[in-house]
């Protein structure tokens, strides 16, 4: 099927394009559903003081990665050739147990895994399964289940991705997507 539209910010920017090379705008998303927050400075509470990020007072919180929501046990795949760096608990997270929604791990990204390309590193937090915890990666391998894990509302990936050592808009290096 066509890509579909990914919001970028709140300000409803979207992206269009496809095919080509991870990092230009044209790479593989790791999973499928719909973009529930984008990347940025947002108005609503994300646990990073947008100060540091020239966040305008009306949108102070910043978003360091792209929510994707779906059903749990929705698969995650690598988006690049790489290693697992990294499969376990976010101990060093807050406490998020009070949040309706939370499932243990309850703290920070949950279960989370660190994905590590030529020149991208990519974090996957919220799972609820892990399928792969170390080794070497290919493009499009399975490597863990969506879930509700540490500060978290509600089933969804929360995918920060580094490129060349600089955070960047996931959806900007990716491109469109992901397909529900």
């Amino acid at each position: 099927p066509p890509p579909t539209p990914v919001v970028l910010d709140d300000e409803n920017t979207q992206s269009s394009g496809g095919g080509g090379d991870p990092g230009d705008g044209n790479g593989q998303w790791p999973t499928t559903g719909f973009v529930t927050r984008g990347f940025g400075c947002h108005e609503l509470y994300t646990g990073i003081d947008g100060t540091g990020f020239g966040c305008p007072p009306g949108r102070p919180w910043f978003h360091n990665g792209v929510d994707v929501a779906n059903v749990a046990g929705t698969l995650i795949w690598s988006p690049v050739d790489g290693t697992m760096a990294y499969a376990g608990p976010n101990p060093t997270g807050p406490d998020c147990s009070h949040i309706p929604g939370s499932q243990f791990p309850h703290e920070g990204l949950g279960n989370y895994q660190r994905v590590d390309g030529a020149d991208s590193l990519h974090y996957f937090g919220h799972l609820s399964g892990f399928l792969v915890t170390t080794g070497d990666l290919t493009t499009g391998q399975s490597v863990a289940e969506m879930g509700s894990t540490g500060c978290s509302t509600g089933t969804h990936l929360h995918w920060i991705v580094y490129q060349n050592g600089q955070l960047v808009d996931p959806a900007g290096w990716a491109g469109p997507g992901p397909n529900p």
